[in-house]
C-alpha cells in the first residue's frame, strides 16, 4: 500500500523531467533558428533592379552595396528589419525595405520578407515598390499579424521627386502569397514648412533649415535674382534620407528649348543647360550639409512660373 504513492510520485517526476527537457530543447531549437540573430545588414540579396549585366546576387556590407563602373552601375541600400509573425506560427518573420539606384536619378524601392526554415533565412515573398513618388515604399511594418505597407503617391502634375500622398495598405499571408486585407487608406504627405504651418504643426528642423538657407544663397547668386527658392521638401526617410529643393525662374535663357527630340541643336542646348544647373547645384557646400546631417540624396528642380520642369539636378552622398 505504501508503494503506490511512491510510484505515482516517480511517474510525476518523470513527466515533469520530460516536459522540462522538451521545453529546453524547444528553446534551444528556437535560439538556433532565431531570425532576430540574422544580420540582414551583411547579407546576400537578389534585387529586382539589377540589370542582366550585373551580378545575380549582391552582398551588402553595413546595409549598403555600391559598384559604379563600365560593367555595372548599382547602389543598393537596406533598412533595419521590422519583425512580426506573419505566418501565424508563433515565430517572427523579418521585413526589409530596400532602395536601388542603377546610375540615373531613379530610386527604386522593394521589400523582402524572410522566414526561418531549417535554421536558415528563406525568402518568403517580395513586396513590389516603385520609383520615389511613383509607388516608392515609405515604410514596412507588421501589426497584429498583418503586413502594413506605406507607399508614396503623387498627383499627375507632380514630379517623381516630390510625393503628395502616402497610401497605407494591409496584407495577410494566406499560406502561399500575400492578399490585401481591407481598403487602401490615403493621407496627405505633409513635409514642407509651408504645409506644416498651414496645419499648425510647424517644427524646427535644423537640416531642413540648412537646406533652405543653402537654396536661398544659391538663388541670390544668380544674375538679377533670376532664380527664387520655392520650397524644401523631405521626400524619404528610410532606408535612405532624401530632400528636394524646388526653384522657379522666368528667365528665358534658362528655359529648355522645344522640340529637342527632333532638333539636335535644341537637344544639345538643353543638355548643356542641365549640366550647368547640375554643377551650380551640387557643390561642396551642399555635400558638406549632407554629410553633417547624414542625408543621402538631394535633388534640385528648376521650373518655370507654371511649375513645368526646365532642369533637374541630383546630388548624392556617393557622388
Amino acid at each position: 500500500m505504501t508503494q503506490q504513492p511512491e510510484r505515482r510520485d516517480l511517474r510525476v517526476c518523470a513527466f515533469i523531467s520530460l516536459l522540462v527537457l522538451g521545453l529546453v530543447n524547444a528553446v534551444l531549437a528556437q535560439s538556433d533558428g532565431d531570425i532576430h540573430r540574422v544580420n540582414f545588414q551583411d547579407f546576400i540579396y537578389r534585387p529586382s533592379c539589377a540589370s542582366e549585366d550585373a551580378e545575380p546576387q549582391i552582398r551588402t556590407r553595413n546595409g549598403k552595396y555600391e559598384v559604379y563602373n563600365d560593367k555595372e552601375q548599382i547602389g543598393f541600400t537596406v533598412s533595419t528589419p521590422a519583425y512580426g509573425d506573419l505566418t501565424n506560427d508563433g515565430v517572427d518573420e523579418a521585413v526589409i525595405l530596400s532602395v536601388c539606384n542603377t546610375g540615373g536619378s531613379g530610386q527604386f524601392s522593394e521589400g523582402f520578407i524572410y522566414t526561418m526554415r531549417g535554421g536558415k533565412p528563406l525568402l518568403l515573398a517580395r513586396i513590389p515598390g516603385g520609383d520615389r513618388a511613383s509607388g516608392g515604399l515609405h515604410n514596412l511594418t507588421v501589426e497584429r499579424g498583418l503586413l502594413v505597407v506605406e507607399s508614396y503617391a503623387m498627383k499627375d502634375t507632380s514630379g517623381l521627386c516630390c510625393p503628395d500622398f502616402i497610401d497605407t495598405t494591409r496584407y495577410r499571408w494566406d499560406g502561399r502569397k500575400l492578399e490585401q486585407a481591407g481598403k487602401t487608406i490615403r493621407r496627405t504627405y505633409l513635409t514642407s514648412p509651408r504645409d506644416q504651418e498651414s496645419q499648425g504643426r510647424l517644427e524646427s528642423v535644423p537640416e531642413q533649415l540648412a537646406l533652405e538657407n543653402y537654396g536661398k544663397q544659391l538663388a541670390s547668386s544668380t544674375p538679377n535674382n533670376a532664380i527664387t527658392l520655392s520650397i524644401v521638401t523631405k521626400t524619404m526617410e528610410q532606408p535612405m534620407r532624401a530632400y528636394a529643393l524646388q526653384f522657379q525662374t522666368a528667365a528665358k535663357e534658362l528655359m529648355k528649348d522645344p522640340n529637342a527630340q527632333n532638333d539636335i541643336v535644341a537637344y544639345w542646348s538643353n543638355r548643356g543647360k542641365t549640366e550647368l544647373w547640375q554643377t551650380k547645384f551640387c557643390t561642396a557646400q551642399l555635400k558638406q550639409i549632407m554629410t553633417t546631417f547624414k542625408i543621402n540624396l538631394v535633388s534640385g528642380r528648376l521650373t518655370d512660373m507654371k511649375g513645368e520642369i526646365q532642369s533637374m539636378a541630383i546630388c548624392s552622398s556617393g557622388s
